[in-house]
């Protein structure tokens, strides 16, 4: 989970007078999405990490975890979380392109 998106967002929001469903139209997500984000049960994916801060006018990288290292140098956390979210995104993509081949093909077969 994200503390950095869960305790940042809601900020953010608050600080430029949004609300949570607001978000939601801008990013193209549900109200859900976006709630589960502020809770910490879910990350965004990067692209909508990305949409995120277009639209609250912030960097996306405020969104990046980072912990201090021993020898003060910070170390970034969240760079495989980022991998691993944009290649599920992918297979995702790939699973409901291959929905609608098949659809279009039973559809062509009745």
């Amino acid at each position: 989970m994200n503390d950095r998106i869960k305790y940042l967002l809601p900020k953010l929001l608050y600080e430029k007078d949004k609300t949570q469903d607001w978000l939601a139209k801008q990013v193209g997500v549900k109200p859900a999405t976006v709630s589960r984000w502020v809770s910490g049960h879910f990350k965004p994916y990067k692209h909508n990490i990305e949409k995120i801060a277009e639209v609250l006018n912030i960097k996306a990288t405020q969104f990046r975890e980072y912990r201090i290292m021993l020898h003060g140098e910070f170390e970034l956390i969240d760079d495989e979380f980022e991998k691993n979210c944009d290649e599920n995104y992918l297979k995702n993509k790939e699973g409901e392109k291959k929905k609608i081949e098949s659809k279009k093909i039973s559809e062509e077969i009745s």
